[in-house]
């Protein structure tokens, strides 16, 4: 798996001062619970989190050492959903980690075609393994999937040395028959008269 190099600073100010000259403050979190306050360069940061994902493996290199980690979490503007502060989990290479991947779909427009929809339940699946061994996200094919069907552990398909963290039966999304707009408007008219009938009534015991 490709692992960006972030540079880290020690942090020289306060954090709305250093996200106006263009850096995100963060802190680095060492395997003796040891933390750093830092800041990272803002563009290189979001490019990061773009394209591998809020889970990325990575290197952070400061003061001359470079050292594995991952995004252990992102704190976002309310408003903008911008970048205001990250956390990044330093690890050792021979020491095992336990980590919340994200889920990603792919071939939804299979599902689509056949008037299906894809619902959520569970964004993320927990799994414990070898930082080498981490992938930034588990992909699912939606080919061929059919009403009422579920997406579950048995379908991730981990990678080797990998283990599930999540129950068994965990059920992270369910494939379901979409409503047609037709069928959305006739109920909407029996709605309707159910209730006018019901005002008649209404007016006629008054």
């Amino acid at each position: 798996m490709k692992e960006t190099t972030l540079l880290a600073q020690n942090r020289t100010g306060k954090p709305k001062q250093l996200r106006r000259e263009g850096f995100i403050p963060g802190v680095l979190n060492s395997s003796d619970t040891t933390s750093f306050s830092v800041q990272f360069e803002a563009g290189p940061l979001k490019k990061l989190v773009s394209q591998q994902g809020p889970s990325a493996k990575l290197r952070v290199s400061m003061d001359g050492t470079e050292s594995v980690g991952f995004i252990k979490e992102i704190q976002r503007n309310p408003v903008d959903s911008s970048i205001v502060h990250v956390a990044i989990q330093l690890v050792r290479q021979d020491e095992s980690i336990r980590l919340a991947l994200p889920i990603t779909y792919h071939n939804r427009e299979d599902l689509e075609y056949r008037d299906l929809l894809l619902t959520i339940v569970k964004a993320e699946v927990t799994v414990a393994g070898k930082p080498a061994d981490m992938p930034n996200h588990i992909a699912v094919d939606l080919t061929g999937r059919e009403a009422d069907s579920t997406i579950t552990p048995e379908e991730l398909n981990l990678p080797a040395g990998l283990e599930l963290q999540d129950a068994e039966d965990e059920i992270y999304a369910v494939v379901k028959q979409a409503r047609r707009m037709e069928e959305a408007d006739v109920e909407s008219e029996v709605v309707d008269a159910s209730a006018v009938e019901t005002v008649a009534e209404s007016k006629e015991n008054d």
